[in-house]
């Protein structure tokens, strides 16, 4: 929810938001499940080695990291809702990643349905943002992108969180499958025994553990979470909605 802007003509305030919560109504505010996870789960040994190496540039880099996450999760984004893209406003490495979500699409003919789909759930105590929801061979999947060079078992503990907010809401269409889109891969091409979805340097990975057990794992961490913030506050810039001098 990074950068919202609400208005409350109530009070007569504009907020930004704070990118950890969402809210509803500007009122109540709900955390996002990748803050439970990253507040609330130790990082992988990978994560801590590599930072570890980088040592003061470390903050630098995982910034431009991010930056360039957003980026591709923003064109691939347009591409879903039908926009064009060209390859002279991305940076080449920007592109390839582009280009390995559009091979994916090419090769399994996936019909979207959401994309970036904002979830509250007041009754689970969570919100997020789904990458996208999408009918491939009449099974649903939610899928979610995933740019760096490792794909962890938190990125599976999200999935499941975020399929229990998605069939809480929609009973009549539960989510059939979870997967991450890889589109930093070691795959050299497609899986030639058609077990799985992959090209060159790309891949939807599937969790090993069910569904449910990544939900049971994710509220262990929620529990934690919440006994570390009781209290939690959203923090919020609030300015008039109106001026004179």
């Amino acid at each position: 929810m990074a950068n919202t802007v609400i208005h409350r003509e109530d009070i007569r305030q504009v907020m930004l938001m704070d990118s950890r919560f969402y809210t509803l109504d500007g009122k109540k505010f709900y955390p996002s499940v990748t803050t439970i996870i990253s507040d609330g789960c130790p990082k992988p040994a990978q994560l801590v080695s590599w930072w570890k190496q980088l040592g003061l540039y470390a903050d630098r880099v995982a910034q431009e990291a991010a930056n360039k996450g957003k980026i591709i999760h923003n064109a691939i984004s347009d591409l879903i809702i039908g926009k064009e893209l060209k390859a002279n406003t991305f940076r080449f490495d920007e592109w390839e990643h582009i280009c390995r979500f559009a091979e994916f699409c090419h090769s399994h003919n996936p019909r979207f349905i959401h994309t970036e789909l904002q979830q509250i759930n007041p009754e689970l105590g969570i919100a997020g943002t789904l990458d996208m929801l999408c009918y491939i061979n009449d099974e649903l999947w939610l899928i979610d992108v995933k740019t760096g060079s490792g794909v962890y078992e938190t990125h599976y503990v999200q999935l499941g969180a975020y399929k229990k907010m998605w069939d809480s809401d929609h009973p009549e269409r539960p989510v059939d499958r979870i997967g991450v889109l890889h589109t930093d891969a070691t795959t050299r091409g497609a899986d030639k025994k058609g077990k799985s979805m992959q090209g060159k340097k790309w891949k939807v990975c599937e969790p090993e553990m069910s569904a449910e057990n990544l939900w049971d794992y994710f509220c262990d961490i929620k529990r934690l979470w919440d006994r570390l913030n009781p209290e939690y506050e959203a923090r919020i810039i609030s300015l008039p909605d109106t001026l004179k001098l």
